[in-house]
């Protein structure tokens, strides 16, 4: 067993010596190009969505603003009236009223028999 141990610690040694040789590469890297390059990228996205949110904002208050034209339109139709219903000519005396589901229905005889009528006159 005693012959192992200086193969485990050797193997430690140079496992340890890997690690600290590996970090200190990426340590002694320089970041900024990429970091440059990541900054020019996200300003240029940045100014894409500042030109989307002015015209989304444009469009936002072209949209109010027809809103409230609609809505004023709106409101003068209400407010006009409607039309008089025209007046109901009287009903023929031989015609015969019966109500039906609440509703005035008239039993109209086929041969008037010289009685007035609700047709026009021919000429």
């Amino acid at each position: 067993m005693s012959s192992s141990r200086p193969i485990q610690w050797g193997f430690i040694c140079i496992l340890f010596a890997g690690i600290g040789a590996g970090r200190a590469t990426v340590e002694n890297q320089d970041p900024k190009p990429d970091a440059q390059q990541e900054l020019k990228q996200l300003r240029a996205a940045n100014a894409g969505f500042q030109a989307r949110n002015a015209n989304l904002e444009k469009r936002n208050h072209d949209l109010e603003s027809q809103i409230e034209k609609l809505q004023l339109q709106l409101a003068v139709l209400r407010v006009q009236k409607t039309p008089p219903a025209p007046a109901q000519q009287p009903v023929p005396e031989n015609w015969k009223r019966y109500d039906f589901d609440g509703m005035p229905v008239y039993l109209i005889p086929l041969d008037t028999g010289g009685a007035p009528t609700t047709r026009p006159a021919r000429k």
